[in-house]
């Protein structure tokens, strides 16, 4: 009977689970904060196109 407690009181993965979990929060926000940039990244490209492409 002691083999399923001591089991449950095991903590050895649980680092690597927390780790994994920041890992993936870091890994959504930089998507997100690439993909908001790029959007005005191309709106400033297309702006400078336009301006471009009036002066001729």
């Amino acid at each position: 009977m002691k083999a399923p407690v001591a089991f449950l009181s095991c903590e050895e993965g649980q680092a690597l689970t927390e780790y994994s979990l920041v890992l993936a929060f870091i890994a959504m926000a930089v998507i997100l904060l690439v993909k908001g940039l790029g959007t005005v990244v191309s709106d400033l490209l297309q702006q400078a196109l336009a301006a471009f492409a009036g002066g001729e």
